[in-house]
Formats: structure tokens, C-alpha cells, sequence
């Protein structure tokens, strides 16, 4: 009995386990962030991609662009995209192009035919997608007090009606004519695993029938409604 007992326990520890870890995974969205500095002597930028503790993050470096695994925002790997020195060398030594690469696509049908496809799936993105709020400061300034207050006025005037995507802050400068910022922002990505389940359902019988090959049974039977 005790044996029994500790079975049951052992067993129903892990379906609740199991089932607690899939509702996690299907709910984590992805979240894509984009960051840049724009001022007169610093231009740099950064984008990210996270899911639940991870990231991968995409910037320039010293050496050229870098990506960074990262698990709770702590660097576990670095990674060079393309080094600035390979950049030069392209820029010194342009690749040869045969002019049959050159000639326009034969195959323009072929892409031209994947168009309803995408049409399909853009409602799905639509549902899953939210974009996340603008933040940072700008620094604006037209060259004159004047207008940049004219700005500035504008810009308070349209802050109620931006505040669900934007809240970043202006700094008017009224003694020179300037356009800095430091922004972030990016969108996210609900339930990702239920969006790719569901673009598979809605266009695997399209791409199926392009190919001559019948769908399977369980995707006609209702799995194409989205």
C-alpha cells in the first residue's frame, strides 16, 4: 500500500509538472526590442529577442556587429557577426557579378503565387502581435525660440492621444538647432507556439496541393479555420 501510495504521488507530481511547464511554454511570448542612441558625436543601437530568461542581443561593437546570448540579463557568450575589417576588404574588393546574375528573377511566378499565403497568415500575426511602448528622450531644437516652443506646444497637444504607444519625454533646446534621442522600443509576440501551430494549419494544405500531395486528414477536418 505505501508503494502504491508513493507511486501515485510520484506519477501526479509529474503530469502537474509537465502540464504546468507546456501552459508556461505556450504562454511565454517573444519579446523584440530595438534601442538606439542618435546624438551628434554617439550613434549606436542594439536589438534583442528574449523568451522567457533568454535573450540573443544584436549590436555594433569596436570590432563589428556582436551577438550576445544572454540568460537573466548576464552575458554567457559572445558571438561576431561580421568584423569591420572584413567590411573594408569588401568595400576595396567588389565582388564580380556574371551578368546571368544579373538578369531579372525567370521564377517571378513562382514567388508571385506564395502572395495569398501570406495574406492567410497575416490576420494570425495580427491577433498575436502588441507593440510595446516608446520610451527615451528626445532633444529637439529649431535654431530659433520661437518655433522650437511652437514644437514643443504641439507636441503636449498630442501627448493624450500617443500616451497607449509612446512616452517618451522632448527637451526643448531654444539656442540651437538640434535633433537628438535615445530610444526603445520593439513589439512582442503572444503565445508564439500557438501562432506557429496555427500558420502551419491555416497554409500546410495550400502548399500540400502545390505539390500534388494530399493533406492529411486531421488538418481537413476543420484545421485550416485558423
Amino acid at each position: 500500500m505505501p508503494d502504491l501510495i508513493a507511486s501515485l504521488l510520484v506519477t501526479t507530481s509529474l503530469v502537474i509538472f509537465f502540464f504546468g511547464a507546456s501552459v508556461l511554454i505556450y504562454h511565454t511570448p517573444i519579446i523584440i526590442t530595438f534601442s538606439g542612441v542618435w546624438k551628434k558625436d554617439t550613434r549606436s543601437g542594439s536589438a534583442c529577442i528574449m523568451w522567457g530568461p533568454g535573450a540573443i542581443c544584436v549590436s555594433p561593437g569596436t570590432g563589428g556587429l556582436q551577438a550576445v546570448i544572454r540568460i537573466h540579463r548576464s552575458d554567457l557568450y559572445q558571438l561576431p557577426i561580421q568584423s569591420s575589417q572584413e567590411g573594408e576588404k569588401d568595400q576595396a574588393e567588389p565582388a564580380q557579378v556574371s551578368p546571368e546574375e544579373t538578369e531579372p528573377k525567370k521564377d517571378l511566378r513562382g514567388l508571385l503565387s506564395f502572395i495569398p499565403l501570406i495574406q492567410k497568415i497575416i490576420p494570425l500575426f495580427l491577433t498575436h502581435f502588441r507593440f510595446e511602448r516608446v520610451t527615451g528622450t528626445v532633444w529637439v531644437g529649431a535654431g530659433d525660440p520661437v518655433t522650437t516652443a511652437l514644437v514643443f506646444g504641439y507636441y503636449h497637444a498630442l501627448t493624450p492621444f500617443c500616451r497607449i504607444f509612446c512616452s517618451t519625454v522632448l527637451i526643448p533646446v531654444f539656442d540651437q538647432l538640434i535633433l537628438e534621442a535615445e530610444l526603445t522600443g520593439g513589439f512582442r509576440i503572444l503565445c508564439p507556439v500557438g501562432l506557429i501551430t496555427r500558420v502551419i494549419r491555416r497554409i500546410l494544405p495550400d502548399i500540400l496541393s502545390m505539390h500534388d500531395i494530399p493533406a492529411p486528414a486531421f488538418l481537413k477536418k476543420g484545421g485550416t479555420s485558423g
